[in-house]
This record gives structure tokens, sequence and C-alpha cells, in this order.
């Protein structure tokens, strides 16, 4: 087709242009939950070419406070795995008296040896908990002052849910949670959220009972708005914690 050939004349032409690959997650830890960082680095579906070249993950744990707690760089050849267990450098809280988790981060970057197709390398963090595992893929932060709105269901008897928020500027951040929306007769209420520089907040939604009342079965939908850099994420977990679900916002 003509717009490929276009497409690709400008492609050879073109300077090689270095990107960024640097992505914040949220890290758990305590009541029995181990969480790792993959990434892969193989050529499944890119027959005839290995999907990355050599490539060399850089992995920056840091606690609820942006305490750098673990600092290293592992390198990933052709066709191999990296599973590196990151919940480990995060103190579980002393006898689980707030009933969280503790929470923490890690800043996963990657930079490969020579241009080539990054296709499946991606990183993914998974949760082990007592009875169940979860998955999501990495993504980097997104820009401050910017509301982002989200939706799930509030079933406390059924399951808790929560939102982590990461900060990944080297500044205070400064912002809050408002829900719930547009339920009438209910005005939303913020709940402030600050978090210092790389710091790593978990907010627990809860409704009071006429709230709830209120709300029904219907959707409940929430708003997040911070003045720097983050990453929200939502953990659904049952009642006692022995199970988890996560998903990026």
């Amino acid at each position: 087709m003509l717009k490929d050939r276009i497409y690709g004349f400008l492609d050879r032409c073109s300077p090689l242009v270095p990107y960024h690959l640097s992505n914040p997650m949220p890290v758990l830890a305590g009541f029995g939950i181990e969480e790792f960082v993959c990434v892969a680095n193989d050529s499944l579906l890119y027959e005839g070419e290995i999907a990355a070249p050599p490539t060399t993950v850089g992995l920056s744990v840091r606690d609820a406070g942006g305490v750098v707690r673990y600092q290293g760089r592992h390198r990933i050849e052709p066709e191999a795995t990296l599973r590196f267990e990151v919940s480990r450098f995060i103190a579980p809280v002393t006898g689980g008296e707030t009933g969280l988790p503790a929470m923490g981060s890690v800043e996963i970057s990657r930079v490969a040896d020579r241009p080539g197709t990054r296709g499946t390398t991606r990183p993914q963090i998974t949760i082990n908990a007592a009875d169940g595992c979860c998955a999501v893929h990495s993504q980097a932060a997104g820009p401050g002052n910017v509301p982002r709105w989200f939706t799930c269901l509030y079933r406390p008897r059924d399951e808790r849910c929560f939102i982590s928020i990461m900060n990944a500027s080297d500044k205070p951040l400064k912002g809050a949670m408002s829900y719930p929306l547009g339920v009438e007769g209910v005005e939303a209420k913020a709940h402030p959220i600050a978090l210092p520089p790389h710091g790593t907040g978990l907010h627990e939604i809860t409704l009071d009972p006429e709230e709830a009342a209120r709300l029904g079965g219907a959707p409940l939908t929430f708003k997040t708005l911070h003045d720097r850099p983050n990453k929200a994420h939502i953990l659904c977990a049952s009642p006692d914690l022995r199970r988890f679900s996560i998903d990026h916002i």
C-alpha cells in the first residue's frame, strides 16, 4: 500500500529517539501477601524476530514514605524471564492493627542494548495472597491536576475496595478522593490525601449506612484529583484480605 511505503520511507529517514520506559506500581505486604515483578523477553507472536534485545530492568522499591528500600538492575536475555519478589522489602504493619496491608511502590525501568521490538517486555505485577492471586500490567504515571473518575460496586459484606495512590514526583503531593458522586440526596465527601515525594497511600472506600442505603445496588462513582504526577489502582479484596484483584485507573 502507498501509505505503508510512505511510512516506511519516513521511518528509514527519521533519527532514532530513545524513549524513557519507567512505570510505577504499588507494592503490598503483610497478611501473607507475596508480590512479584515479572518481565518476559519472549519472541511469542513475533515469529522470525526477537521481541526485544537483551534488556536491563531497573527496580527501585520504596516504602510508603518514599524511602528507598531496594535498588537493583537485572539483565534479561532474549527468551528469558525476570520474576522478582518486591514485597519482602516492605515491612508489614506490626500486629496488623490498622486492618490494612502495608504499602510501598516499585519503579520499573527498562533499557535495551539496541533498537528492537519490545512487545512482550511490558512489566507485570502479581499479588499472591492466601486464597488466590491476581496480576496487572504496568503503565506510566499520569499528569497532575487531571481529574479521574471510576466506578465500582459497593458490597461491603462480600468485598473491601481500596484505592492506592503513588506520588510519581520528587515533591509532596496533595489531593483528594471524592465520593459518592451522582447519588440523589447525598453530598459527595472529599477525602484528603497528602503524600511525601515518591510516597504511596492506601484508601479504603467506605460509606455510612444512610449513604449506602441511598446508593442501593447502583454502582458507586468516585473521582481522584491530585496536584502532582501520580498513578492510581483499585484493589478489591475479600473481607479477610485472603484474596485480591487489582486494576489500574
